[in-house]
């Protein structure tokens, strides 16, 4: 029985696999999880050689880092930043993201929860999340702690200078902007802004990461505190009950979207009524309902490539999970 669930649970991964990718891509996935696990069971054997297993986390990084990043290696690098290195081969719709250390390794595994690829895993945080995120294909399996995962290669909104595709993709935003500017009694410095905006894709795409990032950063909460808390008398008074939880957010909802860019923007707009809330705000308001993130900048969200795009087509890449 143990065989043949083992059986099923493969099946099923390199089912995933390949509805997901073309085979060209498949072929090279297998290949690299070959090439990492090899090294990785090889620099086992000569620590075990030298008892000194306990190295292991030590040397890892660097030795995975050496399959990949050689000459030889076909692979292009992405990106670097202070827990993960991230590298691609050319014209296949799939990215490596290589740990630093052991912080970057449980980055990994807080993605792999996030996917839900992993059966055994009952870490949840909600199927919006896991929509809205970059798709892990797999993982490091071999190890306590997964050192490498391999997900979905997607455009980072950096990279998108269409604006026609931007409107298209976050209608929500557009609205504002278009509500604002057609404002008789608008400020001329937020005139400006929204003109702005609506030329230029880089400021349009501006726009939408810093409204996102201030909404989330009102959208924290503080942990209900216990009387003996140093700060208990100031926190008892001042803190409305709403904003205890045992979450780290309060999700991204119309009204806290609505007051953050309120706040930082002072746009002449009536009232949230106003506002015509898309699918692009329904997308987002789902994936970020049960975990948080302020690190929504220009690189960490992203578009599927599509034939036909549209909201659906949102990702965030990474998730530094708070929930």
């Amino acid at each position: 029985m143990i065989l043949l669930d083992e059986y099923i649970r493969n099946f099923l991964k390199e089912s995933n696999l390949n509805e997901s990718l073309n085979l060209k891509d498949s072929s090279s996935i297998q290949d690299t999880i070959t090439n990492l696990n090899n090294e990785s069971q090889s620099l086992k054997d000569e620590l075990a050689s030298q008892d000194d297993a306990e190295s292991f986390d030590h040397y890892i990084s660097d030795r995975l880092d050496d399959v990949i990043g050689n000459f030889d290696s076909d692979f292009e690098y992405l990106d670097d930043g202070a827990f993960r290195k991230v590298y691609a081969l050319p014209g296949q719709g799939w990215v490596l993201k290589l740990a630093h250390h052991t912080e970057g390794a449980k980055v990994n595994r807080q993605e792999i929860q996030m996917s839900g690829i992993d059966q055994n895993d009952d870490v949840y945080h909600g199927l919006g999340a896991r929509n809205i995120f970059t798709k892990v294909y797999d993982y490091d399996r071999d190890n306590d702690l997964p050192w490498w995962i391999i997900s979905q290669r997607v455009i980072p909104l950096h990279d998108i200078h269409d604006l026609e595709l931007l409107k298209v993709i976050f209608p929500t935003f557009w609205n504002i902007l278009s509500i604002v500017n057609s404002n008789e009694n608008e400020l001329d410095r937020n005139l400006k802004i929204t003109e702005s905006c609506m030329t230029q894709a880089n400021n349009f795409v501006s726009f939408i990461t810093l409204t996102l990032t201030k909404s989330m950063i009102n959208s924290k909460r503080i942990k209900k505190p216990t009387e003996d808390y140093k700060g208990w008398d100031y926190l008892h008074k001042k803190q409305k009950p709403p904003y205890f939880s045992n979450k780290a957010y309060r999700g991204l909802t119309k009204e806290i979207f609505y007051n953050s860019m309120m706040k930082y923007y002072s746009f002449n707009i009536p009232s949230i009524e106003s506002i015509n809330f898309g699918k692009d705000f329904e997308r987002l308001s789902r994936g970020l309902a049960y975990v948080g993130t302020t690190d929504l900048h220009e690189g960490n969200i992203g578009i599927v490539r599509s034939v036909k795009p549209s909201p659906d087509d949102i990702v965030i890449l990474d998730f530094d999970i708070h929930s």
